[in-house]
């Protein structure tokens, strides 16, 4: 008999994107609510206690007074066929409100939970929690990444492993240039070197930064340590990150790493992560995802494995 009960609980973090720093602000496009039920939109020009003026696509600026008492004081109600499409009314229209849309938070993350229980020949349990935090200004972006997964096989652990990616980036003025400090350190607890931690710094370049793609590539240098092996290592560093939405609510985001060792290149260790990401019509927000990843060596170690590959299918919330 095979029973499998799986229950997986993450949330997704839509990155938020910002024009690059070179670009002209975009303009602030606002709804005003008038006292005769109609709506103006357009980007705001101005706006201060007594009045307000927008820059409409038909009746270019215009200029409106805001309510100072309560819409049914006002002595002289518009016309009931009175409308947008007419032009401004003649009798007096007072803006009630002016919605502002919020920009959107600098800081975006998610938090995930996959359990997933099978009983069969062998009773086997396997929980993986991630999570990410990211940050992006003007001037700067911070990215951190972490996941942990652990595998029981009949009570006993099979497999206890982690991964975690923080990166600092620093945005050059009217520049797409940026350099940046990396840091990663993995836990696995079956392979030789068991902890390694990879920091390193450099330079990188914003080939693609808009809403909808992102292709960011990365070049420098500095070194990893095996931990169980007592081994410290010089090394370069070449990475490319991407993204792509496909649509509103698809996206896939990934990123290809190399560091070979500077006195051997053909010392190769490598990370290649891919996601996939569907946001479904609940509220809160929901995303169906994929992820895998793979981190290989081309000299492994003895007891240690070249391919080291985790992949996984869950359910995220977006905060």
């Amino acid at each position: 008999m095979l029973i499998m009960l799986t229950v997986l609980l993450g949330g997704t973090f839509t990155q938020g994107s910002h024009s690059p720093p070179s670009d002209p602000p975009k303009p602030v496009v606002v709804t005003v609510d008038l006292s005769n039920g109609d709506r103006l939109s357009g980007p705001i020009v101005s706006q201060d206690d007594h009045s307000v003026t927008i820059d409409h696509p038909v009746l270019g600026h215009v200029t409106l007074p805001k309510v100072e008492r309560a819409p049914s004081a006002i002595s002289t109600p518009p016309p009931a066929g009175a409308g947008v499409e007419d032009g401004l009314p003649s009798a007096p229209v007072l803006v009630k409100s002016v919605n502002i849309p919020k920009s959107p938070p600098d800081w975006n993350g998610k938090a995930g939970l996959s359990l997933n229980y099978t009983n069969n020949t062998q009773t086997s349990i396997n929980a993986r929690l991630s999570g990410e935090l990211h940050k992006k200004t003007k001037a700067q972006q911070f990215d951190l990444q972490a996941w942990y997964l652990l595998v029981t096989t009949d009570g006993e652990v099979t497999q206890s492993k982690a991964y975690v990616d923080a990166s600092q980036n620093w945005l050059l003025k009217d520049s797409k240039w940026l350099y940046f400090l990396d840091a990663q350190y993995l836990y696995n607890s079956n392979q030789a070197w068991e902890h390694m931690l990879s920091p390193n710094g450099g330079m990188g370049y914003r080939f693609l930064d808009t809403d909808d793609y992102a292709l960011t590539g990365k070049f420098g240098g500095g070194f990893r340590w095996e931990y169980a092996l007592h081994k410290v290592d010089p090394q370069l560093f070449f990475r490319v990150d991407g993204r792509v939405n496909v649509t509103k609510r698809q996206s896939f985001n990934g990123f290809l790493q190399l560091t070979p060792a500077i006195d051997n290149f053909g010392n190769t260790q490598g990370i290649v992560q891919l996601n996939y990401s569907m946001q479904m019509d609940f509220s809160p927000p929901i995303s169906l995802t994929f992820f895998v990843q793979d981190n290989f060596d081309t000299k492994p170690q003895a007891n240690s494995t070249s391919n080291d590959i985790t992949a996984g299918v869950g359910i995220e919330y977006a905060f």
